[in-house]
Protein backbone atom coordinates (compact mmCIF):
# COMPACT_ATOMS: atom_id res chain seq x y z
CA UNK A 1 0.00 0.00 0.00
CA UNK A 2 1.44 3.18 -0.56
CA UNK A 3 1.63 6.26 1.37
CA UNK A 4 -1.07 8.19 0.07
CA UNK A 5 -3.65 4.78 0.27
CA UNK A 6 -2.48 4.65 3.73
CA UNK A 7 -3.24 8.74 4.08
CA UNK A 8 -6.77 8.27 2.00
CA UNK A 9 -7.99 4.97 4.49
CA UNK A 10 -6.88 7.16 7.31
CA UNK A 11 -9.34 10.08 6.28
CA UNK A 12 -11.41 7.17 4.48
CA UNK A 13 -12.58 6.42 7.91
CA UNK A 14 -13.61 10.22 9.07
CA UNK A 15 -10.89 11.48 10.54
CA UNK A 16 -11.94 15.18 10.08
CA UNK A 17 -8.44 17.81 10.45
CA UNK A 18 -9.19 21.45 9.37
CA UNK A 19 -8.65 22.16 5.89
CA UNK A 20 -5.27 24.22 6.22
CA UNK A 21 -3.66 21.18 7.60
CA UNK A 22 -1.76 19.13 5.44
CA UNK A 23 -1.31 15.23 5.56
CA UNK A 24 2.27 14.09 6.24
CA UNK A 25 4.66 11.47 7.94
CA UNK A 26 6.72 12.19 10.76
CA UNK A 27 10.11 12.14 8.40
CA UNK A 28 8.82 15.27 6.24
CA UNK A 29 8.50 17.62 9.46
CA UNK A 30 11.05 16.48 11.82
CA UNK A 31 14.52 14.39 12.20
CA UNK A 32 14.89 11.34 14.60
CA UNK A 33 17.78 10.18 16.22
CA UNK A 34 18.01 7.44 18.69
CA UNK A 35 21.21 8.20 21.38
CA UNK A 36 23.42 5.81 22.54
CA UNK A 37 24.78 3.55 25.33
CA UNK A 38 27.97 3.88 27.46
CA UNK A 39 28.62 2.36 30.59
CA UNK A 40 31.64 5.16 31.58
CA UNK A 41 28.56 7.15 33.02
CA UNK A 42 30.98 9.07 35.88
CA UNK A 43 33.13 10.95 34.12
CA UNK A 44 34.62 13.90 36.29
CA UNK A 45 34.85 16.90 33.26
CA UNK A 46 32.60 14.60 30.33
CA UNK A 47 29.89 15.42 28.66
CA UNK A 48 26.29 15.38 29.84
CA UNK A 49 24.47 12.21 28.71
CA UNK A 50 20.40 12.82 29.67
CA UNK A 51 19.29 9.03 30.46
CA UNK A 52 15.49 8.39 31.32
CA UNK A 53 15.70 9.79 34.80
CA UNK A 54 16.16 12.89 33.33
CA UNK A 55 12.66 13.61 32.13
CA UNK A 56 10.10 14.20 34.65
CA UNK A 57 6.53 13.21 35.40
CA UNK A 58 5.80 16.67 34.33
CA UNK A 59 7.68 16.30 31.08
CA UNK A 60 9.89 18.57 31.85
CA UNK A 61 13.86 17.74 32.17
CA UNK A 62 15.09 16.73 35.72
CA UNK A 63 18.51 17.54 36.33
CA UNK A 64 18.85 16.25 39.73
CA UNK A 65 20.77 13.17 38.71
CA UNK A 66 23.44 13.54 35.86
CA UNK A 67 25.64 11.57 34.20
CA UNK A 68 28.56 12.08 31.97
CA UNK A 69 30.65 10.09 29.64
CA UNK A 70 34.37 10.43 28.12
CA UNK A 71 34.35 13.59 25.23
CA UNK A 72 34.54 11.01 22.70
CA UNK A 73 30.96 10.80 22.33
CA UNK A 74 30.69 14.63 21.94
CA UNK A 75 29.77 13.98 18.33
CA UNK A 76 27.26 16.55 16.61
CA UNK A 77 24.52 13.96 15.68
CA UNK A 78 24.57 12.62 19.25
CA UNK A 79 24.52 16.60 20.55
CA UNK A 80 20.81 18.11 21.92
CA UNK A 81 20.21 21.74 20.40
CA UNK A 82 17.17 24.02 22.27
CA UNK A 83 13.64 22.61 20.96
CA UNK A 84 14.73 19.35 20.61
CA UNK A 85 12.07 16.93 21.94
CA UNK A 86 13.05 13.83 23.53
CA UNK A 87 11.18 10.74 24.24
CA UNK A 88 11.15 6.73 25.96
CA UNK A 89 11.50 4.52 22.95
CA UNK A 90 11.71 1.70 25.39
CA UNK A 91 10.17 0.73 28.53
CA UNK A 92 6.73 -0.33 29.72
CA UNK A 93 3.57 0.78 27.99
CA UNK A 94 3.26 3.21 30.89
CA UNK A 95 6.24 5.09 30.19
CA UNK A 96 7.14 4.51 26.27
CA UNK A 97 6.19 7.78 24.85
CA UNK A 98 7.00 9.56 28.25
CA UNK A 99 9.23 13.34 26.34
CA UNK A 100 10.46 16.70 27.45
CA UNK A 101 11.36 19.45 25.45
CA UNK A 102 15.27 20.20 25.55
CA UNK A 103 15.95 23.80 26.84
CA UNK A 104 19.03 23.51 28.50
CA UNK A 105 22.26 25.68 27.52
CA UNK A 106 25.17 23.77 27.18
CA UNK A 107 26.72 20.63 25.32
CA UNK A 108 24.48 17.31 26.71
CA UNK A 109 23.38 13.91 24.38
CA UNK A 110 21.34 11.31 25.25
CA UNK A 111 21.07 7.76 26.38
CA UNK A 112 19.64 5.03 23.90
CA UNK A 113 16.67 4.09 25.71
CA UNK A 114 15.75 7.89 24.43
CA UNK A 115 14.94 9.38 20.79
CA UNK A 116 15.60 12.69 19.74
CA UNK A 117 12.91 14.61 17.35
CA UNK A 118 14.40 17.92 15.81
CA UNK A 119 11.52 19.77 14.17
CA UNK A 120 11.72 21.76 10.93
CA UNK A 121 10.74 25.12 13.06
CA UNK A 122 9.54 26.18 9.41
CA UNK A 123 6.99 23.83 9.41
CA UNK A 124 5.84 22.94 12.83
CA UNK A 125 6.93 23.95 16.45
CA UNK A 126 8.16 21.01 18.52
CA UNK A 127 5.42 21.66 20.97
CA UNK A 128 2.76 20.72 18.53
CA UNK A 129 5.02 17.33 18.22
Amino acid sequence: MSDSQKMNEITDRGTDVPEEWVWCSLGEIALAQPGFACGNKNVIDGLIHLRMNNIGDDCFLNTDLIRKVPLDYKIDKYLLKKGDLLFYHTNSSKLVGKNAIFNLIGDYAYSNHLTRLRADPSIISTKWL
